[in-house]
């Protein structure tokens, strides 16, 4: 750990990382690792897309590129380079951070040290990223590796502040690993390095860094839409001011809570208590909360208990249930319908952030931007919370009225072999009666259960109620095993609960279903509980019996239903191991489901949540059903996932399963889903619009930020108030930031303004809007680079498409596929322009402004038109005549 000479991985090949690479390859070996295999092939061949580097510069270096994570191994210095980027919901997406983490940690090796530069909020490489790195490598940090942070300071497209001239910021775990740091960094940087007393203190400067650009930014964008509205140039105000000598030169310009239908389900824990519930009722109905407040329309509520929602934890690639911070309902009209693959159609605001994977990465992508053929995660693997369960029913019933009506009996012993137990001493009364007729009254049996408890178990208890041919007994305890979970699912599909005299649990089965009735009675038979058969002959049925109130009253308990409406999984079941959920499984589709030639498996219930449950619990086993447009039907075709209902079926179902599945000659590949990742991917089929004033409700869950939603969906969060990651850690801390989100806000409103400007300037010039052409040069986020990262710009394009005006973009620099990919756009070559009659300079690519006014005045139509300068980089003298100029 002491030594200085370190061999260089750099992880994350972008805008950042290849300098970072470069500059450390001039001194030694370095692995450049990037999991983008068109970029390590572009890079090999000596082309940066970045532009950040040329293709000289990379000649002759010692830099390994790579796609393949082992080659990581041959470093000890792991620089991790990724973007960070804030989501469309302006939350911190930390999951390019969380994957190269996951890939490093694989390859880690004691002694190495991990550096991170990403923007982070204070306090995420300790919280998030130390312990993926552990997770992974099965080490532990600060005692066989460390870690520190070092935040990136690049400006992209700015040759003169490059990443050796600009001072360092270093931190790290410990004083040796800040010492290793600094002299790693201090090897390449010429500008010197400066040390943070800690990592949150490194975090925290490069927020703040980008924070304060962003408020200075919002505070000129605010006033230059005031000064619009007094027709003073914004530009000329601020070249005055800027004569002062502490003046910051900021100028104006574009700077890079939508939610679920209430019908959507979620799974929610509230202590021990685990429930499936659509977000209307839980957020109107249930949720206890300790304050609410209203932000820019929404209602935030916080709540008073610490509710958890099912949630997939991308550090440890499993589900679980997690702390939810807040919920939010707000009244929304823009409403899109996603229907999937798998029939789920899901009803979300076009804002509303899907996580959608793309090639060999997950996304997240804002509604509007879905489009066909998208894959959309849907989880496979239900946690386990429950294992090894008991009911015990002496628990159940001790303060019950049904008490004083309940005898208890040995299964294989007599009281007499408790007698010192059961004396007039220990229950004051004559006991001579319980002995004879060999059973205990059970409020008695509670004043000396803690002394039997000492001696024996009450496994060998039976709990007993009426005489004669009202008899019946039950087990004191039922073990939550294989067959008490195959015989819930039978009674799930085919049973009720009936009430007159007496409480009755009633099975109907169809006469030819031998072998289900047969494994049902001998269920029974093993717990020792008395049942009767009668035929319905005019309906081909036969119907199981049990006359007990006790049993009724577990199924009760259990909230189970009491028929096929409210058909339930008891928890304890449905988040159980594998063995118990599959039994519980068999029951269910033994029952309710079907087989029809030539291969496919129908299952339907009239229950909802029962419905629900058996989609995910088909998901746990690797068996991906397609939804139909019936409500409550599915069906399984594909012959692998057939094969493994094999033990789901019996008797004649059994027989037509068995007979297509010899069949079937070939496994076949389904166009519509595949499983990666240990999800199921399914593919987006359509997407339709529906205007529809209705409340749109959400969840923020700030450890893993998304949740599971109907079916097995992964969402991710929605909350619209966190604009920064700054903003996100302070108000995890329990503080609520005002300057920050009114600066996101105003900042985020200028495509709007501008557009808005554009449209007024046309009418003024007697242009008609839905005739006019609008001509934008740039699209990229900033002037000389191709990066799209955050780009404003789209919103000025998206608000003039919106009304009816073509719109044509030019950007020399910008990936042509990677906008089509990323926006649905397409980018005219300056030949295809047609003329236009305004042109919007969005980004001033230094190529815009050498071409000068000549070359603007070609693209209108007849040399006259208007020119909108959004960053005030056109000269006002000699504007050409014909020409209306508009400055930010």
């Amino acid at each position: 750990m002491l030594t200085t000479k370190r061999k260089i991985s750099v992880i994350g090949l972008g805008y950042v990382g290849l300098p970072v690479a470069v500059a450390f390859a001039k001194q030694g070996t370095v692995i450049g690792f990037d999991i983008n295999k068109q970029r390590i092939t572009e890079l090999n061949e000596g082309y940066d897309c970045t532009l950040e580097v040329a293709a000289e510069e990379l000649e002759g270096l010692d830099i390994i590129f790579t796609d393949v994570p082992e080659q990581i191994q041959q470093a000890d210095f792991h620089i991790i380079s990724v973007p960070t980027p804030v989501d469309s919901n302006k939350q911190p997406d930390l999951l390019p951070v969380l994957r190269a983490s996951k890939t490093v940690g694989k390859q880690l090796k004691i002694n190495d040290i991990v550096v991170y530069e990403s923007t982070v909020y204070p306090g995420a490489t300790e919280e998030v990223c130390i312990p993926v790195l552990e997770q992974q490598s099965g080490l532990t940090c600060g005692v066989d590796f460390s870690v520190g942070y070092s935040p990136e300071r690049i400006n992209p497209g700015d040759k003169k502040h490059s990443f050796t001239n600009i001072i360092k910021v270093v931190s790290g775990l410990d004083e040796t690993t800040l010492q290793i740091v600094a002299e790693v960094y201090k090897s390449v940087i010429t500008a010197g390095v400066h040390y943070a007393p800690s990592i949150k203190v490194a975090e925290a400067a490069k927020v703040v860094e980008n924070t304060q650009r962003d408020i200075n930014i919002a505070f000129m964008n605010e006033l230059a839409v005031i000064f619009d509205r007094m027709q003073v140039d914004t530009a000329d105000v601020l070249e005055a001011a800027s004569t002062k000598w502490n003046f910051l030169n900021f100028k104006p310009g574009l700077v890079g809570g939508h939610c679920l239908a209430g019908s959507e389900t979620i799974w929610i824990k509230d202590g021990d208590n685990i429930f499936l519930t659509s977000f209307a009722d839980f957020v109107e109905r249930k949720l206890k909360t300790k304050k609410s407040i209203m932000y820019h329309g929404t209602e935030i509520k916080f709540p008073n208990k610490n509710y958890e929602v099912l949630s997939f934890n991308p550090s440890t690639e499993t589900t679980s249930f997690t702390k939810i911070r807040a919920f939010t309902k707000t009244r929304y009209d823009k409403l899109l319908k996603i229907k999937t693959s798998i029939g789920k159609e899901m009803l979300v605001s076009d804002k509303h952030p899907v996580i959608i994977k793309e090639n060999e990465q997950y996304n997240v992508k804002l509604a509007q931007d879905v489009s066909k053929n998208d894959g959309i995660p849907i989880i496979t693997k239900l946690p386990i919370i429950y294992q090894q369960q008991k009911i015990n029913l002496i628990d159940l019933f001790k303060n019950s009225v049904l008490a004083s009506k309940i005898r208890v009996k040995l299964k294989n012993k007599s009281w007499r072999d408790f007698n010192t137990l059961i004396s007039k001493a220990n229950l004051n009364k004559k006991v001579s009666n319980f002995f004879y007729f060999d059973y205990l009254p059970f409020i008695d049996y509670l004043k000396i259960r803690n002394q039997f408890l000492g001696l024996a178990n009450e496994n060998e208890l039976l709990l007993v109620t009426g005489r004669g041919p009202s008899f019946s007994s039950i087990p004191a305890i039922f073990n939550i095993d294989e067959n008490f979970a195959r015989f819930i699912g039978y009674y799930l599909s085919e049973g009720c609960l009936t009430e007159d005299k007496s409480l009755r649990t009633r099975i109907t089965l169809n006469k030819q279903e031998y072998e289900l009735l047969d494994d049902l009675t001998s269920i029974l038979n093993k717990w020792q509980i008395k049942f009767s058969i009668y035929q319905d002959k005019k309906c081909n049925a036969q119907t199981l019996k049990i006359s007990n109130r006790l049993f009724g009253e577990m199924l009760r308990y259990l909230n189970t239903g009491k028929d096929s409406y409210d058909a339930n999984i008891p928890n304890i079941i449905m988040f159980n191991n594998d063995k118990i959920r599959f039994e519980v499984l068999k029951g269910v589709l033994r029952g309710d489901g079907g087989f029809s030639l030539p291969a496919k498996f129908c299952y339907f219930s009239s229950s909802k949540q029962l419905f629900e449950k058996v989609v995910l619990l088909l998901h746990n086993f690797d068996i991906f059903p397609i939804l139909q447009k019936r409500e409550g039907l599915l069906e399984v075709c594909a012959k692998k996932q057939l094969e493994k209902l094999t033990d789901c079926v019996l008797d004649n179902k059994k027989t037509k399963l068995t007979t297509a599945l010899n069949n079937i000659s070939r496994y076949a590949r389904s166009n519509n889903y595949h499983k990666a990742d240990g999800f199921f991917i399914s593919k987006v089929k359509n997407i339709t619009e529906e205007i529809n004033s209705t409340f749109l409700y959400s969840l923020e869950v700030p450890s893993t930020s998304n949740y599971i939603i109907t079916n097995g969906i992964m969402t991710h969060n929605c909350i619209g108030i966190d604009p920064y990651y700054l903003v996100h850690k302070s108000k995890q801390l329990g503080h609520n930031p005002q300057i920050i989100p009114a600066a996101r806000a105003i900042n985020d409103g200028m495509g709007e303004f501008v557009s808005q400007k554009i449209l007024e300037h046309l009418q003024d010039n007697g242009y008609l809007i839905p005739e006019s052409t609008v001509t934008i040069l740039g699209l990229s986020f900033k002037e000389n680079v191709p990066d799209l990262r955050n780009t404003r710009v789209i919103d000025i394009v998206k608000s003039l498409q919106q009304h009816n005006i073509k719109v044509q973009i030019h950007d020399p620099l910008v990936d042509v596929q990677e906008v089509m990919a990323e926006y649905k756009i397409s980018i005219n070559s300056k030949q295809n322009l047609q003329k236009a009659q305004c042109v919007v300079l969005a980004v001033p690519h230094q190529e815009f402004i050498q071409a000068g006014w000549q070359w603007l005045q070609n693209l209108l139509e007849h040399g006259h038109g208007i020119v909108i300068d959004i960053k005030g980089i056109l000269p006002r003298d000699n504007i050409p005549v014909g020409i209306t100029l508009w400055r930010l």
